[in-house]
């Protein structure tokens, strides 16, 4: 991940820092510039020179401290891009899920950087049902309620993930089951994400897809 500097102290800073060690500064990453700015820790909204001087908020889930990212006040949505894919989040009055919840989330806030910087569209499922992208996070009791068998996968734009991915002591067992000595988080979403761009971007075109078999085979 690129490192990034704190505009007040000039202090290198990381992509989940929400607070400058250096400074005490509040930051917040601009998904549209791609920069992390410093905030005034006595305010709850920000008129941002750097960022064109529009007007700024938190994500709505900057209250569960799992994002640092930026929303325009002046946008419909109360999530910032990467939260605003979610569809099905678990019952986060369970300690134990909102614990596995954040590392999940900082997996995915990585991805949708890493989509960001390769260009890819972004598109989500709650503006074009067909054509966009959500994640279904769910938890042992949404299994649990569920009438058939769910595993992590994609299905026409829907990632799932099943949360005890993000224990440690569950992955490493599954990593030795499937013989996938680099399963991670985000190796996950990288892998199933992959499948829904194939379908957006691929799939359907002869020509990309004769481009696209000359380089990585059929």
């Amino acid at each position: 991940m690129k490192l990034f500097q704190c505009t007040n102290c000039k202090n290198t800073v990381v992509f989940e820092n929400h607070t400058c060690v250096n400074c005490g500064y509040f930051l917040g990453y601009s998904s549209y510039y791609n920069t992390i700015v410093s905030l005034d820790t006595n305010a709850s909204q920000w008129k941002l020179i750097d960022l064109e001087n529009k007007t700024y908020v938190y994500c709505e889930n900057y209250k569960h401290d799992v994002c640092n990212w930026l929303v325009e006040t002046s946008q419909e949505s109360e999530f910032c891009l990467a939260c605003s894919l979610n569809r099905t989040i678990p019952q986060l009055l369970d300690e134990e899920n909102l614990e596995k919840w954040k590392h999940i989330e900082l997996a995915k806030h990585r991805l949708v950087y890493q989509l960001l910087q390769f260009r890819l569209p972004i598109i989500r499922k709650i503006e074009d049902n067909q054509n966009g992208l959500c994640f279904d996070f769910l938890s042992k009791d949404d299994l649990a309620k569920a009438s058939k068998d769910i595993k992590t996968g994609h299905a026409n734009g829907v990632v799932t993930l099943l949360i005890s991915e993000a224990d440690p002591v569950v992955r490493e067992q599954v990593k030795k089951q499937m013989a996938e000595r680099y399963r991670t988080l985000l190796g996950h979403f990288r892998h199933e994400v992959g499948h829904y761009y194939w379908d957006q971007l691929i799939r359907d075109d002869e020509h990309v897809l004769q481009s696209f078999r000359s380089v990585f085979g059929d």
